[in-house]
């Protein structure tokens, strides 16, 4: 069962963030795949800035940064600019390929207790886990 949380969600310290996705979150799967966390490429993460309404984060090769809209469980995002730093293993391209075109897909999202998932219509596509430290 999969829960959808359209209002607030708690940090790791108790407080309230102003939205459900706030934070950093990591990648652990891209359509349904492990992602890659070895050797010179890191898994991919993203991190939502509410106060802006912005996100930034790291495809494992390059980093992003560009809007993004939520609406209840309808989750958008703008033209993200990125980087482009060469990916030395093609694994790592590969990777990066899959999950920009898995962003730029995404229509809605669901929260699942430390788990986030971004879909492309009913299909998943990225699967995160909430960064805490």
């Amino acid at each position: 069962m999969t829960l959808v949380v359209a209002n607030c969600a708690t940090d790791h310290k108790g407080g309230t963030f102003g939205s459900p996705v706030a934070g950093e979150w990591h990648a652990r799967t891209i359509d349904g795949r492990p992602t890659i966390n070895a050797g010179s490429v890191p898994s991919p993460r993203i991190l939502f800035r509410v106060d802006s309404g912005r996100v930034t984060g790291s495809t494992g090769c390059n980093y992003f940064a560009g809007p993004y809209s939520i609406s209840g469980a309808s989750l958008t995002f703008g033209a993200l600019a990125m980087t482009r730093i060469f990916c030395e293993e093609d694994a790592g391209r590969a990777q990066e390929a899959a999950f920009t075109a898995a962003l730029n897909e995404t229509t809605s999202f669901a929260i699942s207790a430390d788990t986030l998932t971004l879909f492309a219509g009913s299909t998943p596509r990225l699967r995160f886990v909430r960064f805490v430290r």
